[in-house]
């Protein structure tokens, strides 16, 4: 019996074949999910108050049970009736603020790593896009996979 080596059938890898994913909340941003910092920081500008709380608590109670907040993070209540392009700038603003100075330093040195092995770098996480983007940016990390 003949035995093949899994190298000699596949054609050797290609510089930038190789991905390396880096979770965003509690491991580049250690701590709160982003989404909840991005949150307080609208409430803190009262570009989101008591309205925005109490219908997202409404929502929340119309689909119970079970109790679960997943499906409030899926709807994003409190951002109805606001502009995507505002929302953005909101965004933006919020990851140069708070998000930039929380990076985990071992995580840069690891993207770093990655980066000057040639590595395909991918942000995951289940944050929104709009936050994510422009920390990627920040970060200079081309693709994305966001909720």
């Amino acid at each position: 019996m003949t035995s093949t080596l899994l190298d000699d059938v596949v054609e050797p890898r290609v510089k930038g074949s190789v991905a390396a994913l880096f979770d965003v909340d509690n491991t580049l941003l250690p701590g709160e999910a982003c989404e909840i910092g991005f949150f307080r920081f609208l409430w803190r500008r009262s570009l989101v108050g008591w309205s925005e709380l109490s219908r997202s608590a409404a929502w929340l109670a119309g689909h119970v049970p079970p109790f679960s907040l997943h499906p409030l993070r899926e709807r994003k209540v409190y951002l109805t009736g606001k502009r995507p392009a505002d929302i953005e700038s909101y965004a933006r603003e919020f990851c140069q603020a708070e998000m930039i100075g929380k990076l985990s330093l071992q995580g840069r040195a690891r993207l770093e790593e990655h980066r000057q092995a040639g590595h395909q770098l991918i942000l995951v996480t289940g944050a929104p896009d709009f936050l994510v983007i422009p920390l990627a940016e920040v970060l200079g990390v081309s693709t994305v996979f966001a909720a």
